[in-house]
């Protein structure tokens, strides 16, 4: 069998994937300033790269900053729309600015690209739940049957 070779790496993929790197070392140990700075390096060697704007959309909905979040984690699925975390990120921060239709959707975007993801179908479920709650469409009983119907769906694989 023969395999075709990967092209080579260019000097810019090299930078972007440093600065990636850098920046989430940085955002996991709870350093966003420094790994904005390290996003945006990403960003300025290709600003049409999906991940770097995915976690600067992840810094703002993490520092109260929503409407930002929402429009970043929104560019970066306009060019990569095949990752469910950044539907579910995206849901998160269209939850806290209470867009709670958006956020549902949001989540079954996830789910749809990923059925098992565990946070998603519990993210769904809570904010299908609000919404319920908000617009007193479903009793408490319903919602019940809702989420018990989606953790049994989540441990047999199917969503």
């Amino acid at each position: 069998m023969t395999t075709t070779p990967s092209p080579p790496a260019t000097p810019a993929s090299h930078t972007i994937k440093a600065a990636l790197q850098a920046g989430l070392g940085h955002h996991q140990s709870g350093q966003l300033d420094e790994a904005k700075h390290f996003y945006h390096q990403a960003l300025t060697a290709d600003p049409c790269q999906a991940d770097a704007l995915h976690l600067l959309g992840v810094i703002a909905h993490q520092t109260g900053d929503n409407q930002t979040a929402i429009e970043l984690i929104g560019r970066a699925i306009e060019i990569s729309p095949a990752f469910a975390s950044y539907h579910s990120n995206l849901g998160n921060a269209l939850r806290a600015m209470g867009l709670l239709d958006a956020c549902v959707a949001a989540f079954e975007a996830a789910i749809r690209l990923q059925p098992n993801y565990a946070e998603a179908l519990s993210a769904r479920g809570s904010a299908f739940s609000s919404l319920s709650l908000h617009i007193g469409a479903v009793s408490p009983p319903e919602i019940a049957g809702f989420i018990l119907a989606q953790m049994t769906q989540m441990l047999h694989g199917k969503a």
